[in-house]
């Protein structure tokens, strides 16, 4: 007989759950979320509101970005994967990632000490 089938790493369930809340969204929130996560620097593909490997990649990254600053996203079940999605599309990632609306650069200044 052969040997039972291993199971599938936590890894392979995340991404499967992930992928299903992301597209269970409506196109215009699938595409924000992909334009912060390439605004922020995490996305590289195209902001087309479909699943792929460049979203699963820049939402993995940011995931490891956030717990660096001590933020804590789990999207292996369907109400992390809810949160990490929120997170993004949210207030919090705004004023984290990208900044408050409107502002400006900081100016460059000389220190002549």
């Amino acid at each position: 007989p052969e040997p039972p089938a291993a199971p599938e790493p936590p890894a392979v369930a995340a991404v499967s759950t992930l992928g299903h809340r992301f597209m269970a969204l409506p196109d215009w929130r699938r595409r924000n979320i992909q334009g912060r996560l390439q605004e922020a620097g995490f996305h590289d593909g195209p902001v087309d509101g479909l699943w792929d490997a460049a979203t699963e990649a820049a939402l993995t990254a940011f995931v490891l970005d956030a717990a660096g600053r001590g933020i804590a996203l789990d999207p292996r079940t369907r109400e992390g994967a809810d949160e990490l999605l929120g997170f993004v599309d949210g207030d919090a990632f705004r004023l984290g990632w990208l900044g408050a609306p409107g502002a400006a650069p900081a100016p460059e200044v000389a220190l002549d000490w």
